[in-house]
């Protein structure tokens, strides 16, 4: 009372709480999710008919790893992705920080014949590879999901090996945070082949990440250029250098 300045103390009353399922109550409330401008993400208990139209169904278990569509980074990318891919039918992609596989996933959609996928945190690897279970392949696409390497250090000699064994890689993207990005630029050129296309984000517009991508990546990638997201996140795209 006196805390609210009231004149009088407020009225109280009692009613019977009812216990619920929340998570189920929860789940009613979450609708499927657009992704892009072909494709819908639909989580566990979502029914198995579409929204409506052309949009391709992308299952996925809604776990801890990053990569559900619902933020404005992952639907940068498969933007950049549904640009480029009509015209590179049965190309290489790799996806590095790959969460729950959701960018592997949609390039194998759109065409790619080998899309990997690497990460450095083992749960976010199994949820990838189970996501992977639940989504069938287009006929000749191949989807894989990687550990990589925790030290920055061991990570060029990584990319480096599957670039090797299954590249070089047409596309390469990136959809961690500024630092990390910064760390792994020597790994995602050791994966790009000569005029490959890099996609990268996680960064933000406001706080002067473009530039600090730009020295990272300007030996190794050329014409490299900003997109602004929704929120002043960022995409920065780029191409391989003939070297």
């Amino acid at each position: 009372q006196g805390a609210l300045e009231l004149a009088e103390p407020p009225a109280l009353r009692t009613k019977p709480y009812v216990d619920q399922d929340w998570c189920s109550l929860v789940q009613q409330d979450w609708e499927p999710l657009p992704l892009g401008r072909g494709f819908e993400v639909r989580l566990p208990w979502h029914a198995d008919a579409p929204l409506g139209g052309d949009r391709a169904v992308l299952r996925m278990e809604g776990g801890r790893a990053f990569g559900l569509g619902d933020h404005q980074t992952t639907q940068g990318v498969v933007s950049f992705l549904e640009r480029v891919m009509p015209n590179m039918q049965g190309c290489r992609m790799l996806d590095y920080g790959t969460g729950s596989g959701i960018l592997a996933l949609v390039a194998a959609s759109l065409g790619a014949s080998v899309a990997l996928g690497v990460d450095v945190d083992p749960p976010s690897v199994a949820s990838a590879r189970r996501n992977l279970e639940m989504n069938p392949l287009p006929p000749g696409a191949r989807v894989e999901m990687f550990e990589g390497p925790e030290d920055f250090a061991d990570c060029p000699g990584f990319a480096g090996g599957l670039a090797s064994e299954h590249g070089p890689f047409d596309i390469v993207v990136a959809n961690i945070l500024r630092r990390p990005l910064v760390e792994l630029a020597p790994a995602l050129a050791a994966a790009a082949r000569p005029g490959a296309l890099l996609a990268m984000t996680g960064v933000r517009s406001d706080m002067g990440d473009f530039k600090i991508l730009q020295d990272a990546y300007g030996s190794a990638f050329e014409d490299l250029r900003e997109v602004l997201l929704e929120d002043n996140w960022l995409l920065v795209e780029g191409r391989r250098r003939q070297d």
